[in-house]
């Protein structure tokens, strides 16, 4: 189409140029025709363009079409009939071995977590935390052993229900590109507008939405580019408690805000840790506070369980990762 055009503004100004210098054409008319020339292409140039987007748009189709049409590996052949009201939240891991391919990464992994009890875990990088939670979920399956809610097997509980019962807030907050309204009830759609603005009280996110220009309705941009860390994790812990989940996972939710924001998040922990089974997973040591009981990871084993105090005076790995986030904290507050 570029082609076309260049070709026909080049015949115009050829036949057209000798025309006027010959006086059977004045040069206003010439520069007219130019004009002409240039407006007859505008729409096919966009009608060109249409037509690669639907190219693109097509290519695109066909390998969302391809993902979807890939089967499940979860098998729902033993699921139970089994309504939500029927559990506690209390969870379990006996004797889990998961691997990436042939690398081991969770070995012989047993933990017990009583319902309404905050767990934490510690570990360095690449200890198998964020694994642990994918198995939960049945993001993964395990190749070995059980991990059970209130005793019945998750491969005996339907997904759908599952994943219902439990909400996770991660470190990386995904937010669409719409209201911060529809964002918090994205997981609970039937919520009102009422009920979000009371769950967004309770987690402290509600002072800082009202003060956006247009309050609830703001638009957040693609990913939330529009907020700050600390205002997407909030609007994270809302969408998180508004699901009102039976198990709440807390995957590193607090290592990428500022200390103002990880204050509010604090407070906002209370509220939503409340008669909640929770699992978190944490290298600020701040959030721990709010834990039960701490177990530490340590290349896929858990070596051992207790309180802070406890893992300070008996635990070596505990406590080097303890003094390494500490001297970190000093580190910032020097800089500020």
């Amino acid at each position: 189409m570029t082609f076309s055009r260049v070709l026909g503004e080049a015949l115009v100004l050829w036949y057209g140029g000798w025309s006027v210098v010959n006086g059977g054409l004045t040069l206003g008319v010439l520069v007219a025709f130019l004009g002409y020339v240039r407006r007859f292409f505008i729409p096919l140039t966009d009608l060109s363009q249409v037509y690669n987007t639907y190219q693109s748009a097509g290519a695109a189709l066909d390998r969302i079409y391809e993902y979807l049409s890939i089967p499940a590996d979860i098998d729902k052949s033993n699921e139970l009939s089994i309504q939500q009201s029927d559990f506690r939240g209390g969870f379990s891991f006996e004797g889990v071995n998961f691997a990436y391919g042939d690398v081991p990464i969770i070995k012989d992994f047993d933990l017990q977590v009583s319902p309404g009890e905050v767990f934490a875990l510690v570990g360095p990088t690449g200890a198998g935390k964020s694994t642990l939670v994918n198995l939960l979920t049945r993001l993964y399956e395990i190749d070995q052993g059980k991990i059970s809610i209130d005793g019945i097997d998750i491969d005996r509980i339907p997904i759908k229900k599952l994943r219902r019962m439990i909400s996770i807030v991660t470190q990386d907050v995904f937010l669409f590109n719409t209201s911060i309204l529809e964002n918090i009830r994205y997981g609970v759609p039937s919520a009102t507008d009422a009920e979000v603005k009371e769950v967004a009280q309770l987690i402290n996110a509600h002072d800082f939405i009202i003060k956006l220009p247009d309050g609830y309705q703001t638009q957040v941009g693609e990913e939330g580019v529009k907020l700050s860390g600390g205002q997407k994790q909030l609007i994270s812990f809302t969408r998180a408690l508004l699901a009102d989940p039976l198990i709440l996972i807390l995957d590193e939710a607090t290592s990428s805000v500022d200390a103002y924001s990880e204050l509010l998040i604090q407070q906002a922990l209370e509220t939503l840790l409340a008669d909640r089974t929770a699992l978190i997973i944490a290298h600020r040591f701040s959030t721990l506070k709010q834990a039960d009981r701490i177990g530490v990871l340590q290349k896929g084993e858990l070596i051992d369980i207790g309180t802070h105090n406890e893992l300070l005076l008996n635990n070596s790995l505990y406590c080097k990762l303890f003094k390494k986030q500490s001297n970190a904290v000093i580190r910032e507050n020097k800089k500020i």
